[in-house]
């Protein structure tokens, strides 16, 4: 059966799922449509940043603001909710040339690049990012994010110039706590 706006839960009930739930309708709408699972995050979010703005302290520290590279729609729509629902500001993309393209025109404290991308792989186009800062004189934090996990990975992630590595599938709190060590070392 496809997934339409009728078939799909109400905001209230979607706030009454746990995580685990939640990322298995995610999953489920954004294979049959993904349009609409957009649709889904961006409420979602929005009814999440109203109650991250009332529970904030009124102080000048921003939030950090991410980049993803995942290709997955699945995938990016979920790290997406998760990483607004903990107030980051987030820009989604699915390849390795709209990572670079992101990355030339706005200011992001962490990348979180997925490996395996159409196109130009995550490693290159990390290896691409840290060519252009050399040029400019800026860092960014980039997390490599796979599934697989070889021998040789852990060098070719420094070779890139990538600063970590996350397993799929992504452990939030982990993610959250690198992100922000990350922001703040920069």
């Amino acid at each position: 059966m496809m997934a339409t706006e009728k078939t799909c839960p109400s905001i209230t009930e979607l706030a009454k799922l746990g995580s685990k739930r939640l990322a298995h309708l995610l999953h489920e709408v954004a294979d049959e449509n993904p349009a609409l699972a957009k649709r889904l995050i961006d409420v979602v979010s929005a009814e999440q940043a109203k109650k991250a703005e009332a529970s904030i302290p009124s102080n000048d520290q921003k939030s950090p603001r991410v980049l993803v590279v995942e290709d997955y729609p699945a995938n990016r729509t979920l790290l997406e909710l998760h990483l607004k629902s903990k107030n980051f500001g987030v820009v989604a993309v699915g390849d390795g040339l709209q990572a670079i393209k992101a990355w030339e025109r706005d200011h992001f404290d962490v990348i979180l690049m997925d490996l395996e991308l159409p196109g130009m792989s995550g490693y290159d186009a990390a290896h691409h990012i840290r060519t252009k800062e050399k040029e400019k004189g800026t860092y960014t934090p980039i997390i490599a994010m796979s599934a697989h996990s070889r021998l040789d990975d852990a060098e070719r992630f420094r070779t890139a110039g990538m600063d970590g590595h996350m397993k799929k599938p992504i452990q939030f709190q982990e993610l959250f706590q690198f992100i922000q060590k990350s922001a703040a070392r920069k």
